[in-house]
């Protein structure tokens, strides 16, 4: 039974008593002291606080102002007040009933008070030496520096994965330290010492730190104590007068008592919980059995008090009790709210970190690609389909399909950042608001290439991380979720797709969701979203439209075409085919050609920028691609053949196609082996590599083995001339964006691994070959004997040391994550080469196997049971098969 409830329950076994006896005589003036009112305590004032629904949260406690102080009317009973000082009334040592208190306790347990009284004076930095306890005047200035302290500082207790009992016995607490803090104001003067018992949370409280030990019972019992300051405070303040101070002399005589077992028990709880504990025996007071003990003893004295109180006045005080604890209540509600209001903040919080971190830079993927030139995307913006698709009130879905290098990136980039997928904005103005209502926009850009697997999950996860922070509100719908699965939500399509429809469902906006590329999804993905797009479009309700639109952007294959034209049957779904548009789209590329060879022919005359200018426009199935390759080709040599007859040699050996350009920009570099290695690294990297580890991965497939890191440093690119090397190898075919490589297009990376070989560069690499390239980069740079400090990256860096750790190692992080998976895609000939490298950071022993792992973290947080395994079993668990044959060839380990 909770700490009150013993104490209501103990008033009504009194009250009770009294009631059986009501019918004896009225106590004449002689036994008054024996006939106080007695006063319930409302369940409202230590109600029990419902448990907190949230896992975390951060209890910040504000300063509250002082209640007004009521008019002290003897005939009305005055209301007591927080405000009001009962300490006027009871000057004289005698009536001070916690000064004597506080003496009594002293005397009882001198050392524990003595170490009390050190740790009160330890938090200003003041000796204790140079104040006494024991005039009231210091009392009332350690005191007031508290509460200078409570005003100056917010107490911050942290209850992050604590029980719910726990969490209300803390929000308890923090309650009554608000309440309290106007009686410790209005007592410091008169009554310093019961100011500083009315303080005992706000010592209390600071103390609960992360990893201080205390338990339930503890807290129990602190706030079973605050609970009887709280009664026998109402009951002072309306009786003890000082025309009575000579009636009730047996009560004051046993409330001191009580209120000193009160002190001591503050005493006993702050000095267990100090950093500066001494050698005493209230340190071993550690376990529940040790403080059930301690408020038991306290709990009879309250009891003994109780029996010398009647229920005469009981209706009077309960009156003024329940005006008073109004005032309360209000304060606890707004209390528990900001504390919900906290975890939630903080698991809304977390919920947007996993977004963030699945979805990738989204952002970056979408501003990769140029800027719409003036007067182009024209054939779909003019269009009426486009027009009708995007005013309608319900949820539609709209496809446009068009081949590569025709703008279809472009123009998903220009619908969001000039606001072209919004109709026109409503203004609606009432008597006092203006409300400006449009969509919520969310995108996604998928690329082949691009941060993880680029599929279904990492878009799901970007437009609802967007969605969040356009309406936070939403966010309630995917807490449960979060909480049940934790980071594994971000893998879960289906929960991932169930969030968005609930909150499409529920959102005061239309939500417009832009899909780019969808034809770069990971294989099959994108088959998987139009499923869930069919299902959700075939069971919507055309008397409830919904809200939620979706833009889907890619080429023509059949694949998904096949699965789009199941969309016909339904009323939602438009099919917008870009090819049919190709006499539009070629004039419009017309119109870019003249700006741009504009540009770069400043010196030439308006007749030859004219020829130039007809010749790429003669050319054939021109695309925004191919003039984009072809106008840098010009510009690159454009110097050159300044002469008219040399321009007219060079024009005519312009590339008509995307896969010529590809072919010239390659093959103009005089350096074959540089352009191939970089080319295989960017075709093979797991993620676009910064241009640090760029310059890393480059300089470790070109070189030999390197003996040191040093040594590899030495040999790498200054890092200012390195931005313009990957330019000058590879000219556009590589673009550099946020300082991230990747390929221009989608088709850079299909010219590559073309199956047909044509020319120098058409077909010239292979996937699992160049995997084996870059898993051979990352195991030599492991494996350097200096290379990097035997700790553990993901669990003893802090921010400041993990920046300049990458900054020292900046290959380490992708090299540690990445290594087994490019030796898993790698060729068998790849493999050959690399079993010995993959072998040596299975080494159990070796500092380098202990960095790896646990700068990727493979193994967990809490991994260090790996380093009793035999190196055999290690490579078993990373499914190393080729280290386990090389091992059972050569090294014959014991498999049992």
């Amino acid at each position: 039974m909770p700490s009150f409830l013993k104490i209501k329950a103990s008033i009504k076994r009194k009250w009770k008593g009294d009631s059986e006896a009501s019918s004896a005589p009225a106590p004449t003036v002689e036994n008054q002291d024996s006939a106080l009112p007695h006063a319930t305590t409302p369940s409202s004032v230590i109600a029990e606080i419902p448990p907190a629904t949230l896992i975390a949260a951060q209890l910040i406690v504000p300063v509250i102002p002082s209640v007004p102080q009521p008019p002290n009317d003897e005939i009305q009973s005055p209301r007591p007040s927080a405000a009001t000082n009962s300490a006027d009334s009871l000057s004289d040592d005698n009536n001070d009933l916690w000064a004597r208190a506080y003496v009594l306790a002293k005397k009882r347990e001198e050392d524990l008070m003595g170490d009390y009284e050190k740790h009160i004076a330890s938090l200003e930095g003041v000796p204790v030496a140079t104040k006494s306890f024991s005039d009231p005047h210091d009392v009332g200035v350690y005191v007031k520096q508290l509460l200078e302290m409570r005003q100056k500082k917010q107490i911050q207790v942290s209850i992050l994965g604590r029980d719910v009992a726990m969490r209300e016995q803390i929000e308890k607490l923090a309650k009554f330290l608000i309440w309290s803090d106007s009686i410790v104001k209005s007592a410091v003067s008169a009554q310093p010492y019961a100011a500083l018992a009315w303080s005992g949370v706000s010592l209390f409280l600071p103390l609960l730190i992360s990893g201080t030990k205390y338990n339930d019972s503890m807290l129990k019992g602190f706030s079973s104590i605050s609970d009887m300051q709280i009664f026998w405070k109402f009951c002072e303040e309306t009786y003890f007068r000082p025309s009575d101070q000579n009636f009730y002399r047996n009560l004051k005589d046993l409330l001191v008592e009580l209120y000193s077992f009160i002190i001591e028990y503050q005493a006993r709880v702050i000095c267990h919980l100090s950093k500066a504990q001494h050698s005493r025996a209230w340190q071993s007071m550690t376990g529940s059995d040790d403080w059930d003990e301690a408020i038991k003893s306290i709990e009879k004295r309250h009891d003994k008090c109780l029996s010398l109180v009647d229920k005469v006045h009981k209706e009077i005080i309960q009156d003024k009790m329940d005006d008073q604890l109004q005032e309360i209540q209000r304060l606890r509600i707004e209390i528990l709210q900001e504390m919900k209001k906290d975890r939630e903040d903080q698991k809304e919080r977390e919920l947007l970190g996993d977004l963030a971190s699945m979805s990738g830079d989204y952002e970056r993927y979408k501003n990769i690609n140029p800027e719409r030139v003036p007067r182009t995307c024209m054939w779909f913006l003019t269009d009426e389909r486009f027009h009708n698709w995007r005013e309608s009130k319900s949820g539609d879905l709209l496809w446009v399909s068009a081949g590569p290098g025709c703008g279809k990136s472009v123009l998903s980039k220009s619908l969001i950042d000039e606001g072209h997928l919004n109709p026109e904005t409503t203004v609606t103005i009432s008597s006092s608001t203006i409300t400006v209502s449009e969509s919520i926009i969310c995108y996604f850009f998928f690329k082949d290439g691009g941060e993880g697997k680029m599929d279904n999950a990492h878009a799901l996860c970007a437009i609802l991380h967007q969605l969040f922070i356009h309406i936070p509100q939403l966010m309630a719908r995917a807490l449960a979720s979060h909480k049940t699965y934790g980071q594994d939500l971000m893998q879960r399509t289906d929960e991932l797709w169930r969030i968005l429809v609930d909150c499409a469902n529920l959102s005061p906006l239309p939500i417009i969701c832009l899909l780019d590329a969808l034809d770069e999804c990971k294989e099959n993905e994108g088959i998987g979203l139009i499923n869930k797009l069919w299902d959700l479009y075939r069971h919507t309700n055309s008397a409830t439209p919904m809200k939620l639109k979706f833009f889907i952007t890619s080429r023509p294959y059949e694949t998904l075409k096949m699965q789009f034209d199941r969309l016909t049957a339904t009323s939602a779904y438009l099919h917008f085919d870009g090819d049919d548009k190709s006499g539009q789209i070629a004039q419009e590329i017309n119109l870019v050609i003249d700006v741009k060879v504009h540009h770069i022919t400043g010196g030439f005359s308006a007749e030859d920028r004219n020829k130039i200018a007809e010749k790429l426009k003669s050319m054939e199935n021109r695309t925004y691609l191919w003039l984009y390759l072809t106008i840098e080709i010009i510009e690159k040599n454009i110097a050159t053949y300044s002469r008219r007859p040399d321009m007219e040699e060079f024009l005519s050996k312009l590339p008509s196609t995307v896969s010529d350009a590809y072919e010239k920009i390659l093959s103009r570099s005089q350096d074959g082996r540089k352009v191939e290695a970089l080319l295989q690294i960017v075709l093979a990297a797991e993620r676009p590599l910064t241009l640090n580890e760029a310059n890393y991965a480059l300089t470790l497939v070109l070189g030999d083995e390197f003996s040191s890191h040093e040594k590899l440093q030495e040999n790498l690119w200054p890092q200012d001339r390195f931005k313009t090397t990957p330019g000058n190898l590879c000219g556009l075919f590589i673009s550099i964006h946020d300082s991230k490589l990747s390929f221009i297009h989608q088709t850079a990376r299909e010219f590559l691994l073309h199956p047909e070989r044509s020319g120098a560069w058409k077909g010239r690499l292979n996937l699992s070959s160049s995997h084996g390239i870059l898993s051979r980069a990352c195991m030599n740079y492991l494996l350097m004997a200096d290379a990097l400090p035997e700790t553990n990256v993901e669990k003893d860096f802090g921010k400041k040391f993990r920046a300049e750790f990458d900054k020292k190692y900046p290959f380490f992080i992708y090299a540690s994550n990445s290594w087994l998976s490019h030796f898993y895609l790698q060729d068998a000939g790849s493999t050959d080469r690399n079993r010995k490298l993959a072998r040596s950071l299975c080494r159990v022993s070796a500092p380098q196997t202990r960095n790896w792992i646990n700068g990727s973290g493979k193994l967990g947080p809490n991994g260090d049971y790996w380093n009793k395994w035999p190196d055999f079993q290690l490579a078993i668990f990373f499914n190393l098969a080729a280290v386990v044959e090389y091992m059972m060839a050569h090294e014959h380990p014991n498999v049992n």
